[in-house]
């Protein structure tokens, strides 16, 4: 089985599609513990966001191209240890095109990971919720990614 055949069938019949349903993986719980884990989500949640902010902030004012990719290579390691969507990948792509000097794919990536960051931050903050209380129902009425 491929296992990214099978998240994305799980997403689309969960309508989550896009989004990698392993937030926080289960060898990642079963090393951390869930109190550790929902501090990683924590911190993510926090650091990711300012994260997305300076780099919107440098496309925004044509700031510094070596710390645009610094701060996209930081964004994608974050979020790809927490498996947070399409995030990882997106930040990946911008990195990559800050290297470049392509002022053109920055800021149509730098607007992708806007609204990748938009649709993903609610559902890791819901499975952070999940984490925290076991409370599936405190999830703002979406469905949280599985613990």
């Amino acid at each position: 089985i491929d296992p990214h055949l099978l998240n994305a069938a799980m997403a689309r019949v969960l309508g989550l599609e896009g989004v990698i349903l392993t937030p926080v993986s289960s060898d990642l719980m079963a090393h951390l513990g869930r109190d550790n884990a929902a501090h990683l989500i924590e911190l993510f949640l926090r650091e990711g966001a300012r994260t997305v902010e300076r780099v919107l902030a440098l496309v925004a004012s044509g700031g510094n191209l070596a710390e645009l990719a610094a701060q996209a290579h930081d964004l994608k390691g974050m979020a790809a240890y927490v498996g947070s969507g399409e995030v990882p990948e997106v930040a990946a792509q911008l990195e990559q095109a800050a290297r470049q000097a392509d002022a053109d794919a920055v800021a149509a990536l730098a607007e992708r990971l806007r609204t990748e960051w938009q649709r993903t931050e609610p559902l890791v903050r819901d499975h952070l919720v999940v984490l925290q209380n076991g409370d599936v129902a405190g999830a703002g009425g979406r469905q949280p990614l599985p613990v």
